[in-house]
């Protein structure tokens, strides 16, 4: 079976799958094993001298942040980089270069002063990656998203297995030229064929909230605080607890619970009728819960440290999840600002709660076997008492309802919404480009994500809104998703 086929066998189960996206992810998150949590692979010399390797990783996520907060607060910058051929290769050769320099730095046991801004280029050249990764991955479904992220987590830990048998020299190459390289290109836009119409996402035809505001905005910083920053405490309070962490086994052991997480996941966007974002939410909890609780039970040992770990993966897939389903609602008025402002919430809320509670205990205690049960059952509760009172499932449903009032514009009709888009043009005198913007306004797209789909420039869908406008008698894409929902009811008996 081709790939190509493969490909679409898969669609007909998950919507809008793409092993293009799931190759660029699965890149990424090998550069980023290789980057940090092996020193370039389980050099034992290189380890026992890289003391400095914890402030290289969150010095390098801080310039990750910085850079996905400017795209977010500035999308006009990031797409004057990411939408032209001759400076699309300056992200991943910026990472690559940051990588590879600070790899040899690590292993000549160089001063941290060379170090870090190597750190800080491998930071900026991700952000610009992940900006570019995410805004694909914006067009797809949610469904699809968590389905090319879990399998994006598995192919990477697979090859992060297999790595150690390769040389240092080798590793280093994959590291600065391939990884990088592999996620940009694998990331490069490819025209669709114009036989198949673009399928929607999973909550079309929306009304246009302006995004989150009082109490939703805090429950979901609160949220993000209880989950993402108890995953970064337990992960940076194993490696002083047991440094002899970043071995062999320890990628063993990760590839057995990336599996775990990563199978349920896949089967559910496979075969689950319904999948909602409350589902993965709540997966993702018990999860960390239960790899939090392992630690009572097998100490600082690298099996558990694998499922401390692996629950950051949990966390990932449910931030990549949500920001598809926040861009499909339409909460902000463009992918590279969802991705931006999303991501750089999560990395600097996480970070920052990690390294100040982290630097405070290793401070002030003595890390052993007993001190970090004590703090793994702790963060066990947080957990339990985010999911039963900071950020329920019904905070999730609150906000489908409150961002979705027409969540399901088809109904049971028969006839296709794209059908019935095009009937309305024909009756009203609208040009073919008018009636293809006209079916992606009533699927609740914005300007920026039409110009994405359709390859056009944002100025041209203007204009072309602008005359259907003028054609139809309307002012506005809610009074255009009215429309096309009382031609619906003068269809119905």
């Amino acid at each position: 079976m081709t790939i190509s086929r493969f490909n679409e066998k898969i669609a007909l189960a998950s919507g809008d799958f793409s092993l293009r996206r799931c190759g660029s992810f699965a890149c990424y998150r090998l550069w980023i094993y290789l980057c940090f949590w092996s020193t370039l692979v389980f050099d034992q010399a290189a380890l026992e001298a890289a003391s400095p390797v914890p402030s290289v990783f969150s010095l390098s996520t801080l310039c990750l942040a910085l850079t996905l907060l400017a795209g977010g607060v500035f999308p006009q910058m990031a797409r004057f980089v990411l939408d032209r051929p001759p400076l699309r290769p300056i992200p991943p050769i910026l990472g690559g270069l940051g990588t590879l320099l600070c790899s040899l730095a690590l292993h000549q046991q160089a001063s941290p002063l060379l170090i870090f801004p190597c750190a800080a280029l491998t930071g900026l050249g991700s952000g610009f990656l992940l900006l570019d990764m995410g805004r694909e991955f914006c067009k797809s479904s949610m469904r699809s998203v968590a389905l090319e992220t879990a399998l994006g987590y598995l192919v990477a830990s697979v090859a992060f297995i297999f790595l150690p048998l390769l040389s240092l020299t080798i590793n280093q190459v994959i590291a600065a030229l391939a990884l990088p390289l592999g996620t940009a290109a694998l990331g490069f836009k490819r025209i669709p064929d114009p036989s198949r119409p673009p399928v929607p996402s999973l909550a079309a035809n929306l009304k246009d909230k302006g995004g989150f505001k009082g109490p939703m905005m805090l429950k979901a910083i609160a949220g993000i605080i209880c989950f993402g920053g108890s995953a970064e405490v337990m992960r940076g309070l194993f490696v002083p607890a047991n440094p002899a962490l970043l071995t062999q086994d320890y990628a063993a052991f990760s590839l057995g619970t990336i599996f775990t997480l990563t199978v349920p996941i896949i089967i559910l966007c496979l075969f689950a009728k319904s999948f909602r974002l409350e589902t993965l939410y709540r997966f993702a909890l018990l999860f960390s819960i239960f790899g939090y609780l392992l630690v009572p039970l097998t100490g600082a040992h690298s099996f558990s440290f694998s499922f401390i770990t692996a629950s950051n993966a949990a966390f990932s897939l449910l931030v990549w999840s949500t920001l598809a389903l926040l861009a499909s609602w339409r909460v902000a008025s463009s992918s590279l600002r969802i991705i931006g402002l999303g991501w750089a919430l999560v990395r600097c809320l996480s970070l920052l709660i990690g390294f100040t509670v982290v630097s405070i205990v290793v401070a002030n205690i003595n890390l052993s076997t007993q001190s970090l049960t004590i703090f793994s059952v702790a963060l066990a509760l947080v957990l339990v008492l985010t999911f039963l009172f900071v950020l329920t499932e019904k905070d999730f449903e609150s906000w489908r309802v409150s961002f979705s009032p027409n969540a399901n514009l088809d109904g049971n009709n028969n006839t296709s919404l794209e059908v019935r888009c095009n009937t309305i043009g024909h009756q009203y005198g609208l040009t073919t480009r008018e009636c293809e913007v006209f079916y992606l306004l009533a699927l609740g797209r914005n300007s920026q994500r039409i110009s994405d789909e359709l390859f056009i420039a944002r100025g041209t869908t203007n204009t072309h809104m602008r005359n259907l406008y003028a054609k139809l008698g309307i002012h506005s894409q809610q009074e255009l998703i009215d429309l096309v929902q009382d031609n619906l009811k003068k269809q119905q008996p």
